[in-house]
């Protein structure tokens, strides 16, 4: 599978600290997309969670990109990536719940 170059995700973002997050992030889901297995990563303001969630869905249409922090209204989101469609459930405790039956906490 072919991966847009990272210096064209990267172009969404323009302030350094933004970049260096981003490409934290985009080595994340290139490694999900090259293994198959689902990865997350760090914790970060649910602005730039959002604006990286943008820029995925547009340059990784196969990504599946998911946020969350554990409970409504979190200061923190981690985000997940992952190559099937993640399903979230809220029952008190978040989980994803993949397609497959896997369950992630």
């Amino acid at each position: 599978m072919a991966f847009p170059e990272k210096s064209l995700l990267l172009k969404q973002f323009h302030m350094p600290d933004d970049k260096l997050l981003f490409a934290k992030f985009i080595d994340q889901a290139y490694l999900c997309l090259k293994t198959g297995s689902d990865t997350f990563s760090i914790f970060t303001d649910p602005v730039r969670s959002y604006k990286m969630s943008l820029a995925f869905n547009k340059y990784l249409p196969n990504l599946y990109v998911s946020s969350f922090g554990g409970y409504d209204g979190a200061e923190r989101l981690m985000m997940g990536f992952s190559e099937k469609k993640l399903i979230e459930l809220r029952q008190g405790l978040s989980i994803a719940l993949g397609i497959d039956g896997n369950i992630f906490l």
